[in-house]
């Protein structure tokens, strides 16, 4: 009975030693860890702001995050982890008051931030699998969408508008012009893009591998950008189409001020009385009358792009 004892004595004792030194060694361990977050903190949002800096540079008048998708998310993944960072140090780091309810306002909120991240990652993760795994097919998809959608509907759409569509008269030899200038524009984007085609199947496994890293977001925001890129010349047709359909409606108020006997006052930006000579009204007469016949014609071409 002695013996049994002291043994559970020394057991008891080296026991308490064991959890002692084992409690020192978390709490050291502890507090690594925590200077070694802080550290990683510290640098994640000092070159953090350097980035942010970077897509806040303008080129041509535009920043980069205001004209790529990709370019916003990033900005966006950036500030939140910035912001997930301070909320976690506002939560785990900070003395709790006596009410409590900054405290659990600060903690709700760093896991809602928590869980919408990890939302994102896991669809991002599911869909990037299938994407890596499928991305032959989902690139020969995506091609022949493209060269349906974006090349032959619209050669289709501009032969029906030479035609009279709908029954409607529109004048044959403007008609026959801005015709012929989208089919030209049509056939030189096909020539530029035929040759992307083929790597359209790296674009689809960057934008799965994206999504381990910046979740769904990111694969949609490469999708968009890639989107963006591919039908730029349905975005040109709306251009040249706006354009000429605005300097069109200016020239007809200016003709039509003229037939009025009227005109703009530029220094005064107001509209004046004016005489003019029997030559000037008559030839701003005749402009007014052919573009006024004109008019229908690019208005539809106008309303089409639009």
């Amino acid at each position: 009975p002695q013996g049994a004892a002291r043994r559970s004595l020394r057991t008891a004792v080296w026991t308490t030693i064991a959890s002692e030194t084992n409690r020192q060694a978390f709490e050291r361990s502890q507090a690594s860890a925590n200077a070694l977050f802080a550290w990683a903190s510290s640098t994640f949002i000092m070159l953090s702001a350097y980035l942010l800096r970077v897509l806040d540079l303008s080129a041509f008048g535009f920043r980069v995050k205001e004209v790529s998708a990709v370019g916003q998310q990033v900005d966006l993944i950036v500030r939140r982890m910035v912001y997930l960072i301070e909320q976690w140090r506002a939560s785990y780091h900070t003395p709790k008051p006596a009410h409590g309810r900054r405290h659990n306002a600060q903690y709700a909120g760093f896991w809602n931030s928590v869980w919408v991240i990890a939302a994102d990652i896991v669809l991002g993760c599911a869909l990037g699998i299938f994407l890596v795994m499928c991305s032959q097919a989902v690139g020969d998809w995506i091609v022949l969408s493209l060269e349906q959608y974006t090349v032959k509907s619209l050669e289709s759409t501009i032969l029906w508008l030479r035609g009279w569509p709908a029954g409607l008269k529109l004048n044959n030899g403007l008609d026959g012009f801005l015709a012929e200038l989208f089919l030209w524009l049509i056939h030189f984007w096909t020539a530029m893009f035929q040759p992307v085609t083929k790597y359209m199947r790296i674009v689809v496994i960057l934008a799965g591998w994206s999504g381990f890293v910046g979740g769904c977001s990111m694969q949609l925001a490469i999708f968009s950008d890639a989107m963006a890129l591919t039908t730029l010349h349905t975005y040109w047709f709306y251009m040249v189409a706006t354009r000429i359909f605005h300097w069109q409606l200016l020239t007809l108020y200016s003709l039509f001020n003229l037939f009025r006997g009227r005109k703009h006052n530029v220094l005064r930006n107001r509209i004046d009385s004016c005489d003019y000579d029997l030559d000037q009204l008559l030839i701003g007469t005749i402009l007014f009358t052919l573009l006024t016949y004109l008019f229908p014609t690019v208005l539809v071409y106008y309303a089409t792009f639009a």
